[in-house]
């Protein structure tokens, strides 16, 4: 069976187990633990020349505050109050800060254009970037504005985010100079606001340049509106008088008034008249104001009571029928005739009024009339020239309004009449410590992800090949082939764990048994130590191991246990004989390795754990005898998953199962009983080197000091 021939059919793949071995796993560490060494102190080493090379850089942070900036006394409308940003006006002004027009006037204010850190022309291009550039996958940078060129670093080195709940933009500038990153900081957060205030100058100078205009458009619409309006009122006769009111609708008002005022006086005059002959008739003229008042009536008032006082002075010392008494009675009758003649005057004057205010009235009323339908005749023209003056109300109104806002947009156009939305709550200073790299960081970080990286190689490895699993003796186990073991170089020496555990399991055997059973132990334990000493490469050592049955079978068994402490190891029990008891107990009716080579059972079916040791073993099953390129194919796969792969064939004279397998096995091990090695013996052997075996091995139970066993080179 040719060692090159390693094909398996994907229905013949073994299986995994379902158990995982800790010890085992544990133990796999262990074997490459200077391989875990190793990765951490090459990623130590790199990560130490890597920040040892790196050029450190600085960052610069500088903070913004979004609010409002305007007072009272800023706002266009006093009474309004200032709006809070809320979480869009924050965003936005992210975006703001990292636009390419803000990023233009930063790079000019830095003066970054002829910095080697920013500028690609400064140093020249990189031999990478010219052959990008010859393929015609990048643009040159010398056919770039001087601003464009450097974005791109620009960009990469300026961080702009929101602070978590809040309204705070920090904003970070990252250089290899510190003084450089602070000063990019501030200088950009400065930008920033300088930026929002031109927006509301430029904002307030196009308000004023479309307010002119349209002030230019309403003063002229207003004095076409005022034309039409005069124009109107003089021709309807509409004029206005001194009480912003028609001069119809004045003069109607005064013709009414005029006659309120003469109906009171002719009321007034009426009831004067009536009192006063009711005086006359009463003889009580003299409580009249109107008589009272009249200088005739005074004088003849006067006079009569001259006269009264003198008819009682007489009419002391003369008689009622003296003459002088007599005069003096008719003198005294005669004035207060004349007395009421002239209140009769007075009432008939009062009269004479009366009559002259109702004419009055009369008159007026008559002029009341005729006004009344001059106005009614004049209300559409009233109607049209209202419509017009409300016209001219109206343009007057916006002229003045949109004048106040001219002059408010004239008057923000000034840099200091127009805050930005947010000021500097936090400059930016000159970093002491580097931003990138952090090395102790990055060192411990470095050394850890290298030893865990490897370890987890390992891990993994373990696991995908399955020699990280076992099965609990009650169920079988599925294996999988390892293509990707470890390289020979990097496998550690299995011989001292053998030379080791070999001999333990001789000393046990030794006080198990006696005599030859002892010597074939020590045999077996030198034999041991001589495969475990071997390289197993990508594929597993393959031992064969023949003889007579039962000892066959029972070396086979201790050998494979005692290989198996080491490393993964499989019995593979083609005999039939008493390994299956050994190994489990009762598994006669367990299928086995010809109900796989049959088709009848699968490698999880037939593979099983030694109940007294990590060895793997596959019964005889009940099956047919196994020949062919099915036994050839079952045999890689399981050289693909274990370091060691035992067979047990019966004995090679009986049997041409043993022949079939010895080109293709690295060692042959013959038992041989007695002493001597019979010719039989050599025989066999003889056979195995001509087939082209690697190594025939004799074991035997010879007592006599002729040494254990005796090896032949193929």
């Amino acid at each position: 069976m040719s060692r090159a021939s390693r094909t398996i059919p994907l229905d013949a793949e073994p299986d995994r187990g379902d158990e995982l071995d800790l010890v085992g796993v544990g133990q796999a560490v262990a074997r490459k633990k200077w391989i875990i060494l190793a990765s951490g102190v090459a990623a130590f080493l790199v990560a130490l020349t890597f920040v040892s090379l790196v050029k450190s850089r600085f960052t610069g942070e500088a903070k913004v505050l979004i609010e409002n900036q305007e007072s009272y006394f800023t706002r266009p409308n006093a009474s309004e109050p200032s709006q809070v940003p809320d979480d869009a006006t924050v965003t936005s002004a992210v975006s703001l800060v990292t636009s390419r027009d803000l990023a233009r006037e930063a790079i000019k204010a830095l003066n970054l254009r002829g910095n080697s850190e920013f500028d690609p022309l400064a140093s020249g291009p990189g031999i990478a970037s010219q052959v990008m550039t010859l393929l015609g996958l990048k643009r040159s940078v010398a056919d770039l504005a001087p601003e464009e060129r450097i974005f791109e670093t620009y960009f990469d080195r300026l961080t702009v985010f929101n602070v978590t709940k809040s309204r705070v933009l920090q904003i970070e500038f990252t250089s290899n100079d510190a003084e450089l990153a602070a000063r990019g900081a501030n200088t950009i957060a400065s930008l920033y606001i300088d930026v929002q205030s031109k927006a509301k100058r430029e904002s307030a100078r196009i308000a004023a340049n479309s307010l002119a205009n349209l002030l230019g458009e309403l003063r002229g619409k207003l004095a076409d509106a005022e034309a039409r309006a005069e124009k109107s009122r003089i021709s309807s006769g509409l004029m206005m008088g001194s009480t912003n009111a028609t001069i119809n609708g004045q003069q109607l008002s005064d013709i009414n008034g005029q006659i309120s005022v003469a109906r009171t006086t002719q009321a007034d005059a009426n009831a004067k008249a009536k009192m006063l002959r009711e005086a006359i008739k009463n003889g009580r003229l003299s409580n009249m104001s109107e008589i009272a008042n009249n200088d005739l009536v005074r004088r003849l008032s006067e006079q009569l009571s001259t006269l009264r006082s003198q008819i009682a002075l007489e009419s002391r010392t003369l008689m009622s029928g003296h003459p002088r008494i007599k005069e003096l009675n008719a003198q005294l009758a005669d004035m207060e005739g004349e007395l009421r003649s002239a209140a009769n005057r007075a009432a008939r004057q009062l009269d004479n009024d009366a009559l002259v205010a109702r004419a009055r009235v009369e008159n007026l009323q008559a002029a009341l009339e005729s006004q009344k339908r001059s106005v009614g005749g004049t209300s559409a023209d009233e109607v049209r020239q209202r419509e017009l003056d409300r016209e001219v109300k109206s343009l007057r109104d916006q002229v003045e309004a949109n004048t106040a806002k001219y002059q408010d947009a004239m008057a923000r156009q000034e840099a200091e009449s127009t805050p930005g939305d947010a000021r500097i709550i936090s400059r930016a200073v000159a970093p002491q410590l580097a931003s990138f790299p952090k090395k102790v960081p990055i060192l411990i970080f470095a050394t850890i992800a290298g030893v865990v990286l490897s370890l987890a190689w390992i891990l993994a490895s373990e696991l995908l090949s399955g020699r990280a699993f076992i099965v609990n003796s009650a169920r079988p186990a599925r294996i999988e082939p390892d293509f990707h073991d470890e390289e020979p170089e990097a496998r550690p020496s299995a011989a001292p764990a053998v030379a080791a555990a070999a001999p333990a399991a001789a000393n046990a055997m030794q006080r198990r048994k006696a005599g030859p059973e002892q010597a074939l132990a020590e045999s077996l334990s030198q034999i041991a130590n001589q495969i475990a000493a071997g390289e197993p490469g990508d594929y597993a050592l393959r031992v064969l191991v023949t003889g007579e049955k039962d000892s066959a079978t029972q070396a086979a068994l201790t050998l494979s246990r005692a290989l198996a402490l080491s490393r993964r190891a499989i019995l593979v029990d083609l005999d039939g004989g008493d390994v299956s008891r050994n190994g489990f107990g009762a598994l006669t009716n367990e299928v086995g390795f010809g109900e796989l080579m049959s088709g009848e059972a699968s490698f999880s079916e037939v593979i099983h754990r030694d109940r007294l040791s990590r060895l793997h073993l596959v019964p005889r099953g009940h099956g047919p005898a196994p020949v062919g390129e099915d036994l050839e194919m079952a045999v890689d796969a399981l050289s693909q998953t274990y370091d060691f792969v035992v067979f047990v064939t019966p004995p090679a004279r009986e049997d041409e199962t043993a022949l079939t397998l010895g080109p293709a096995s690295d060692y042959v091990v013959i038992m041989a009983e007695g002493g001597k090695e019979s010719r039989v013996v050599a025989d066999l052997r003889s056979k195995f080197v001509q087939a082209g075996a690697g190594e025939v091995l004799v074991a035997n139970d010879d007592t006599n000091g002729r040494g254990p066993g005796r090896r032949t080179a193929a």
